[in-house]
């Protein structure tokens, strides 16, 4: 059985773990290594948050109606980066840049959890809402 653990398996420079890809054995059915979502993409708990993506306008970007996106409010934005915003009292996803002068940056989107079974283009404003 393979060992899952990070000092099998370096980090990357994106914090991300390579691990080798292909079929496991059936021997490795039991693997015993619970995968922790939450370990993995929240960083900062207490300021950090978890929105539904409602709308198309970041699609472009490979963010989709129906994304649960994780929004760190603890990090500074770079030019580029994906962020949630508040524009006249409303929250919306932007690329940073583009808000700067129209409305105030809430956090900064640093993951998006895709639903593939529930793929849809239901919305068309781009507005996230907080679920």
């Amino acid at each position: 059985m393979p060992n899952f653990e990070p000092e099998f398996y370096p980090e990357t420079d994106d914090h991300t773990v390579v691990i080798p890809q292909g079929f496991a054995s059936p021997s490795e059915d039991d693997l015993d290594v619970p995968l922790n979502l939450h370990k993995y993409v929240v960083r900062h708990p207490a300021a950090t948050f978890f929105v539904r993506m409602t709308g198309s306008i970041m699609e472009s970007h490979g963010i989709f109606d129906g994304d649960i996106l994780v929004i760190d409010r603890s990090l500074i934005p770079k030019i580029e980066s994906i962020v949630m915003a508040v524009i006249d009292g409303e929250f919306v996803v932007r690329v940073y840049g583009d808000i700067t002068k129209e409305g105030e940056v809430w956090g900064v989107v640093t993951f998006s959890i895709k639903d593939y079974k529930g793929l849809s283009l239901r919305g068309t404003t781009g507005d996230a809402a907080i679920s």
